[in-house]
């Protein structure tokens, strides 16, 4: 397979083996539109709404969702580590 190109319907084959640098094309830009889909859903509004009914208003359920949504810097930070060491996750996690 050349560099650059995933083939469709096919499984992959490698398992959690790691991927050689010379296989890695993808970037992280490209997994722009999966982390998109999976943030975009309607979590946000049920937890709005929930707050709203509670008894605050707009901006502070608002204010809220924002520090509520700290916590994925979280993750992000310790996403960091994975391709220094060719992983996906912590190494302390494998």
């Amino acid at each position: 397979m050349s560099a650059g190109t995933d083939k469709v319907l096919v499984i992959e084959q490698r398992g959690v083996q790691l991927v050689p640098p010379e296989e890695r094309h993808g970037t992280p830009a490209d997994l722009f539109w999966m982390w998109l889909g999976t943030n975009l859903n309607v979590f946000y509004v049920i937890n709005g709404a929930i707050i709203i009914a509670l008894g605050l208003s707009f901006g502070q359920a608002l204010i809220a969702i924002v520090i509520g949504s700290l916590a994925f810097l979280g993750v992000g930070v310790t996403s960091l580590q994975g391709p220094r060491n060719s992983t996906t996750s912590p190494p302390d996690m494998m």
